[in-house]
């Protein structure tokens, strides 16, 4: 039920993704992968199937899902319940991470948008923020975005470089708008919100995280590579998020 809750609503909106024809598939390859890993289900899971049944068959697409989930960012299938909170770990610890960087190389930026009052039940503008609008970019690897085809070619660049390169990704894209969030009259909404993110160019968002890589601090960039596996550094990320 969980997944089927979910399955209908994967990636709508991409043109070379036909859910109709897809939905079918996508339950399949999720219900594989529940049985053979015996977890439960996580929403977003869903999404992270998807560009598997793009670009190959429905066994091939189970087989790489599987070993993406289970050996190259295991935390993120990961949940973990603190109090009455339950968190997809590895994915909330990235948010923490994509804080950092931003931190590192655009503080002004930073700034500016920590400033916006948000109401998301959060007590800090740190997790405000992100709870609003990076946890959905860091719950699918840059899924959320379009089009699709553009993000799939960001794809080639974490498996290419490390998973890990996601958030970094995402902060470049808040970069790549920089004028737009920085202008006192916007409305973060306008911009950011699910519905109106901006479209992904593939080319500048690569260019840009590649540059922006050799500029963060090496105690960064270590726990960047390590959040994807390590569950203790991301329950201790979580930790020091929820405090920020």
């Amino acid at each position: 039920d969980a997944i089927r809750h979910d399955s209908y609503r994967t990636l709508i909106g991409a043109k070379i993704f036909d859910i109709k024809t897809q939905e079918p598939k996508v339950i399949r390859v999720l219900n594989a992968y529940v049985h053979k890993t015996e977890k439960a289900y996580n929403q977003g899971l869903n999404a992270l199937v998807a560009p598997f049944l793009v670009c190959m068959n429905e066994m091939d697409a189970f087989y790489c899902s599987h070993r993406l989930l289970e050996e190259m960012v295991p935390t993120y299938s990961m949940s973990y319940e603190l109090g009455r909170q339950r968190f997809y770990l590895g994915a909330r610890a990235a948010c923490y991470l994509a804080d950092r960087v931003l931190h590192e190389v655009d503080p002004e930026l930073r700034e500016c948008l920590l400033k916006y009052k948000l109401f998301t039940g959060s007590t800090t503008p740190v997790s405000n923020f992100h709870n609003m609008y990076t946890f959905r970019h860091m719950q699918v690897l840059a899924l959320s975005a379009q089009p699709l085809e553009e993000v799939i070619q960001l794809w080639d660049l974490f498996f290419a470089l490390g998973l890990h390169m996601h958030v970094v990704a995402y902060v470049a894209q808040l970069i790549l708008i920089r004028h737009k969030l920085m202008d006192e009259k916007a409305n973060l909404n306008d911009h950011l919100n699910q519905h109106v993110w901006p479209k992904v160019n593939a080319r500048a968002v690569t260019s840009l995280t590649t540059y922006l890589m050799p500029k963060l601090s090496d105690e960064l960039v270590e726990d960047l590579k390590d959040h994807v596996t390590d569950r203790e550094l991301c329950l201790r990320l979580v930790s020091e998020y929820l405090k920020v």
